[in-house]
């Protein structure tokens, strides 16, 4: 479907929803905590396909460009416990070079096995300008400390659960 009929879609459907619903636009910046995670290189040309294991990733998040994130919610009203979020997190992760990793695999050609120095093959790997992921969540919002019915106009609590994807930009 032509991306312009999507947007002209949604704008159409928002139209039609109810006064009573509640919509929310949130932009938010913080820190991020990347975890740990497996590097693959693959070189054909040079003879590598390595793997590194459990590479531990720093994020910078309050370095250029920033850690941050937008999300838009729609509750069906005020008083609705449930609802639904679009989001979008632009994170970064940069490797340390002087860190030892199991590694397994080919550089140049001659087998790898065992901890290594991840410089030892690669200079730097680094996610700085787009590690980008697209969500969508379900969101519970409670106030259970609370015996009067839930209003959105008090404190609360907001758990959420989504899926998506993770797009980089390389």
């Amino acid at each position: 479907m032509n991306p312009a009929k999507i947007v002209v879609f949604l704008a159409v459907l928002s139209i039609y929803t109810p006064l009573k619903a509640e919509w929310r636009l949130e932009l938010y910046a913080g820190k991020f905590f990347p975890g740990r995670s497996d590097l693959t290189v693959r070189r054909p040309a040079a003879g590598d396909d390595i793997s590194y294991h459990k590479v531990k990733w720093a994020d910078r998040s309050f370095e250029l460009p920033f850690y941050y994130g937008l999300r838009v919610s729609k509750f069906p009203t005020r008083e609705s416990k449930i609802g639904f979020e679009m989001e979008f997190i632009h994170a970064k992760v940069y490797s340390n070079p002087e860190a030892h990793v199991r590694a397994a695999g080919m550089v140049a050609n001659q087998p790898v096995a065992g901890t290594c120095r991840l410089g030892d093959h690669i200079q730097q790997f680094d996610i700085s300008h787009g590690l980008n992921f697209f969500l969508a969540n379900l969101v519970w919002r409670t106030a259970w400390w609370r015996d009067e019915p839930f209003s959105s106009r008090n404190h609360f609590v907001v758990f959420r659960s989504g899926v998506g994807a993770c797009v980089c930009h390389t």
